[in-house]
């Protein structure tokens, strides 16, 4: 999405817009304490509670919309050629029933998740 938010600021708006890779904690954290970066169209600021829920109280920083309903992740996701091969797999509840699909480095014999970037589902 961040890249669609620069087409959009650039062409649409005449913006100077740059993206920059970050994750959640850093990223609203860094907003909170130094005004940097502008905007964050990818975040998930409820994930870090008191420093957010302070910036904002402090007018540090505003939410101006949200991707999803709930402001949360938005969704879990598979590798298509996982979902070829296994087009029984629709739901959260499908892929557990396939631990040796998604195995762990340590515990090859049982199932794992990438949690995704810091922060996000904790």
């Amino acid at each position: 999405m961040s890249y669609v938010d620069q087409l959009i600021l650039k062409n649409g708006y005449g913006c100077n817009a740059t993206v920059v890779a970050g994750d959640t904690v850093p990223t609203i954290t860094a907003m909170v304490e130094k005004g940097q970066p502008d905007l964050s169209s990818e975040s998930t600021p409820s994930l870090l509670g008191d420093v957010y829920a302070k910036g904002a109280a402090e007018g540090r920083i505003s939410q101006i919309g949200r991707r999803s309903a709930t402001g949360k992740v938005s969704g879990w996701y598979i590798p298509k050629y996982v979902a070829d091969a296994h087009p029984d797999i629709k739901t959260v509840e499908d892929a557990m029933k396939h631990p040796e699909l998604f195995p762990g480095a340590r515990r090859c014999n049982q199932g794992r998740r990438n949690p995704g970037s810091a922060g996000l589902g904790r």
